[in-house]
Formats: structure tokens, C-alpha cells, sequence
């Protein structure tokens, strides 16, 4: 089986991803596996770091490709870019700081015949470590256990597997795979929202709930969950479900961040982001593209 893995880097050093830590770790038996490191920003690494790890994964065999765009480019736009561009049986989404089981890619060969292979995340929340994800679609209540997903579901990004079978049907159904009007958050709901919807028109996807990810949240950091930008991004994706699924006019909603402001619910700043937003219907970073002529800097 071919394996792709995507791991999305930004302000980190290779050597300091908890995930890239684990893959190397991982057992892979028949598996043909390919990393592919995108480095967001806001530096390039450095070329020591870079070498370093390229020793370590070509002595696991593992192929790696390593691009560089320090732009902090939409992460909707860089798993489409991967998805088209790589050639696989099933790809895998990854950020920087999620540690994987050892039997991570086993699982996921084990299920060849499920769509989508999605694993229970585990977080520490108020000091105690809980799954968090999968959770039934429009309650984050009630988790959903190892086994074939016979709900409607919807999860976070890292760790989820995806079979060529299942971008082939999401492409035929809305065109493309992730919403790259989102540039951060939400990309993970409105993914889940679309393979929810296409199960009402009977276009169902097989889930599969496998694997368990530790991973590490920052909206449950008290300090971080309250910071400007994460803020910022939430508010989007708020209205970008107002303006996409909900369908409220233009209209509407520029009169909705108008009153917000004069009622001082929300600051000039995030006024005028939002205002911005609704305009363009667009997330600021989604109107970079990727050049078409990038390539990988490194390579094994």
C-alpha cells in the first residue's frame, strides 16, 4: 500500500514536531510511505536542521519531500495542492505536534476498503485527558468509539486518513475536497459537513473510527484560546457559515457587524476584518496561491 503523509509546519523546527518524532517510530511492514513537509513560515529552516533529519528518515527508508512557502499559505489550498500533485492509496493530513501510535499506518493498511479512516484524539482538558474527536455530528458530547462510524460525525484534521476512492467521490460531488474560502478553522467541519451531506443524497463514504492521537489543542489553553488571532479565526468560520450555508444576504450580515460594533460587542479591528470578509467572501490568507513552479527544496 502507498501512504502519503502530509505534516504542515509553521514556527517549528523538524526536529522539534512531536509528529515527525513519531512517524519515524512507527511500524510499516509492506507499507511504501512519503512524507511531505510543508514549512509555512515565518522562516525557512535551517539547512543543519534540515540535513539531521534527512539522515534519520533515509536510514528508516522513509521517502521525504520538503517545500518551502513562508507566506503562511491557507492550509485548505496546501492538502488540495498535495491531493492532486501526489500519487497514493491513501493520504494522511498531519500538523506539527501530534504524537501517533506505533501501529498508526498498520491501521490505517488494515482498513484498506473504508473511505475514511478517522482516529480518536486524545487532549488534555482542565487537566484531565479526553477524547475529544470523533464526536457526532452537532453534539461534541458524545464521542464515537473505535469501529465502523454508522452516524453522521465530524472531527479535527490531524490523523485523518483519506483513500484515493474517497477524494474521487468528494471531487465528483462538489468539485474539489477542502474549502478554500477557509483558510484555518472550519476547513475540518466543513469537510464533515460535505460527506454528511452526500450521505443524505446517498453518496455515502465509509468511516472507519482507528488509530489513537495524542494531541495537543491550544483552544483549550486559557492564555491562547483568548489571543487576537484565534479570535479572529473563529469569527470567519462564524461567518462564513452565515454567508455559505446559511445564506444570509450581504446585506444582512454587513448590517450585523455594524450593529456588533456600535453596540461594542466587537472592536474596530475585528469590524473591520469582518466587514472585509463578508465583501470578499474570502479568508485574507486564502488569496495567496501556491506558485506553480514551486518544488521541493529537499528531497529522498
Amino acid at each position: 500500500m502507498n501512504i502519503t503523509s502530509v505534516v504542515i509546519l509553521y514556527n517549528s523546527k523538524l526536529e522539534d514536531s512531536e509528529t515527525l518524532k513519531s512517524i519515524k517510530e512507527c511500524r510499516l511492514g509492506n507499507i511504501n510511505l512519503e512524507i511531505c513537509i510543508w514549512n509555512n513560515g515565518p522562516q525557512y529552516l535551517s539547512e543543519n536542521d534540515i540535513v539531521y533529519f534527512l539522515s534519520i528518515y533515509k536510514e528508516k527508508k522513509i521517502k521525504v519531500k520538503i517545500y518551502q512557502d513562508i507566506r503562511n499559505i491557507s492550509l485548505s489550498k496546501i492538502y488540495n495542492f498535495f491531493i492532486k500533485k501526489e500519487s497514493y492509496d491513501f493520504i494522511t493530513i498531519l500538523d506539527q505536534d501530534s504524537i501517533l501510535p506505533l501501529n498508526y499506518y498498520s491501521n490505517i493498511a488494515c482498513h484498506s476498503d473504508t473511505d475514511i479512516v478517522v482516529p480518536k484524539i486524545i487532549a488534555e482538558k482542565n487537566g484531565i485527558r479526553v477524547q475529544t474527536d470523533p464526536h457526532l455530528y452537532g453534539d461534541c458530547d458524545i464521542m464515537i468509539d473505535e469501529g465502523m462510524a454508522n452516524v453522521k460525525i465530524d472531527s479535527i484534521m490531524s490523523g485523518i486518513a483519506l483513500s484515493q476512492r474517497a477524494i474521487d467521490k468528494i471531487v465528483a460531488f462538489r468539485g474539489y475536497v477542502f474549502e478554500e474560502k477557509l483558510a484555518f478553522y472550519g476547513i475540518d467541519s466543513d469537510l464533515f459537513r460535505i460527506v454528511n451531506i452526500m450521505s443524505d443524497a446517498a453518496h455515502p463514504l465509509n468511516i472507519y473510527c482507528a488509530n489513537e492521537i495524542h494531541h495537543s489543542f491550544a483552544i483549550f489553553n486559557p492564555e491562547e484560546a483568548k489571543s487576537k488571532t484565534r479570535l479572529m479565526e473563529m469569527f470567519y468560520f462564524k461567518f462564513f457559515i452565515r454567508n455559505e450555508y446559511q445564506k444570509k444576504s450581504r446585506a444582512s450580515t454587513l448590517w450585523v457587524c455594524f450593529r456588533d460594533f456600535i453596540r461594542g460587542k466587537n472592536s474596530f479591528y475585528r469590524t473591520r476584518n469582518l466587514i472585509i470578509f463578508t465583501l470578499r467572501n474570502i479568508h485574507p490568507r486564502s488569496k495567496l496561491e501556491i506558485k506553480k513552479e514551486i518544488v521541493p527544496t529537499h528531497y529522498i
